[in-house]
């Protein structure tokens, strides 16, 4: 297993399979259901490792044989920078090689033990308005709480100017917060509609317009925006850009596949596939359950498919076989 990071290299698995006669089976490579926090992905036979947690690769011959290759996905490092302008702190927090990605989250500005403010990431970088005025030298701090996925950093520089003082001009600070009647699951996935809430700080000055109203998503997605912007009367503003809200409302299609044929005696029932659908998650898992029920001149075999997304909407067919005896 390679050493993995978030946003790191990518890992292209390998694996074989032999039989004791014949031509060696063909193996087709999946993430196992039991990966935590969508850990990864793979496309064609390319693993990305896009969150911290544990990655679990299945290699599936098609003799139905199998093996599994857990792989930790630790968090990235991350660098924080800090430039100061004439009305402007702006912070850049960028991931460290091998990790990779754009971190999101909150970046805590201070200057000789005082909190100045704080401001969200967007596109990696967090800007706080300070003006900075002739007559003293001080050293001001950027700080990036990071996150699951990304590690916290810490960046300086010096400025000369003004005396920094108790009250200055600050921009309003906006926060979004996501509800649903039913929890986000470790994949990510939501499946019920999602009610996005906003919190606001004036910082000082009245907003214009008030803090945004509640948004309820009703539709389903894999890749869902909403953005929010409010505007103080002294006319400082601030942006929330959510991104990536995954969504899937709907559940899978699923239906069973004839193999083979029955003995006479019913003793032996054919065998079901299961064959599911879903177009928004995908499908987690399709399984069939057998059950056989012998009777004075027939058996009757009962197959029971039960489909399951990656959200966790799930759809069942049941399915009766009647064999006489």
């Amino acid at each position: 297993a390679p050493v993995a990071v978030v946003g790191g290299p990518t890992y292209t698995p390998t694996a074989s399979a032999t039989v004791s006669a014949g031509s060696p089976p063909a193996v087709s490579f999946l993430i196992d259901p039991s990966t935590t926090n969508a850990a990864c992905t793979i496309s064609g036979a390319v693993v990305s490792f896009n969150h911290a947690g544990t990655c679990v690769i299945t290699a599936q011959a098609t003799d139905g044989g199998s093996a599994t290759q857990p792989i930790s996905v630790a968090p990235a490092a991350t660098s924080t920078t800090l430039l100061a302008g004439t009305d402007t702190l702006t912070a850049t927090v960028t991931a460290v090689a091998p990790g990779g990605g754009t971190p999101d989250g909150n970046v805590v500005f201070a200057v000789g033990g005082r909190t100045l403010g704080n401001a969200n990431l967007s596109a990696g970088q967090a800007v706080l308005a300070y003006a900075v005025p002739p007559n003293v030298t001080e050293q001001i701090t950027a700080t990036y709480a990071g996150d699951a996925d990304y590690t916290t950093s810490t960046g300086s520089t010096t400025v000369s100017g003004q005396q920094i003082q108790a009250t200055f001009v600050a921009n309003p600070i906006i926060a979004a917060r996501l509800t649903s009647p039913k929890r986000r699951n470790a994949a990510g996935w939501w499946r019920a509609p999602v009610t996005v809430r906003f919190s606001c700080h004036t910082a000082g000055s009245p907003l214009r317009g008030g803090c945004p109203a509640p948004v309820r998503l009703r539709r389903s997605g894999r890749d869902i925006g909403l953005s929010r912007t409010i505007v103080a009367e002294n006319g400082r503003r601030a942006s929330v850009k959510l991104r990536g809200i995954k969504i899937d409302l709907t559940r899978p299609r699923v239906l069973l596949r004839r193999q083979g044929r029955s003995s006479r005696s019913g003793a032996h029932p054919p065998r079901m596939l299961c064959v599911a659908h879903d177009r928004i998650s995908g499908v987690r898992s399709c399984r069939v359950r057998i059950h056989v029920a012998p009777e004075a001149t027939r058996t009757t075999v009962t197959y029971t498919a039960t489909a399951v997304s990656w959200a966790g909407t799930t759809r069942t067919v049941v399915t009766h076989l009647r064999i006489p005896r």
